[in-house]
């Protein structure tokens, strides 16, 4: 949206086609990111913590080329330049936008989110006493994750309120635009 409003263009049909190719690049690379840290849990045994930086330093690169790959490939087409190259422009302007910013979320959020809804499995060893000791903090600490999690969505919904009050739209032209 701020790429778009940057650039001076409207939210279009190309544009929502952009957001929904974003959407496909930015979960294929949510999934390998969390792939990689469950075979680091599994086959190598690393702790939650552990695995979840190894996940992140290890998919940088890849994550990384993958948005200066699109960008630079989309690039001419944000342009605009050709014979109705400006009717794509708007898709091209969202992927890159969206790409940027999706990158840093990804980076960011998928280990936060990741280490917040997984549980870290108890050494094996431990008594009884520590496991019930353990199985009560830990549904303390779920209780308290799931209130950081409903907290952080009201905050999207804010914020995605306050990006409709900036390009003057409201609910039912948001529809029209999709439809």
């Amino acid at each position: 949206m701020l790429a778009l409003m940057i650039t001076g263009n409207n939210i279009s049909v190309p544009a929502l086609i952009g957001l929904i190719v974003l959407s496909g690049i930015l979960v294929n690379d949510g999934i390998i990111m969390v792939d990689y840290i469950n075979q680091q849990r599994r086959h190598h045994g690393l702790e939650l913590n552990r695995a979840i930086l190894e996940g992140a330093v290890a998919r940088l690169r890849p994550i990384m080329m993958t948005t200066a790959t699109t960008a630079l490939g989309l690039f001419p087409l944000a342009l605009g330049i050709g014979e109705g190259a400006e009717l794509q422009a708007p898709m091209a302007i969202t992927i890159i936008g969206g790409q940027f910013t999706g990158t840093l979320l990804l980076l960011l959020a998928v280990p936060a989110i990741y280490k917040m809804v997984t549980r870290e499995q108890p050494a094996p060893g431990l008594a009884k006493a520590d496991l019930a000791y353990a199985g009560s903090a830990g549904h303390a600490k779920e209780n308290n994750s799931l209130a950081k999690m409903i907290f952080r969505m009201v905050i999207v919904l804010i914020l995605a309120a306050l990006i409709l009050l900036l390009f003057n739209l409201n609910v039912q032209e948001t529809f029209m635009v999709i439809r």
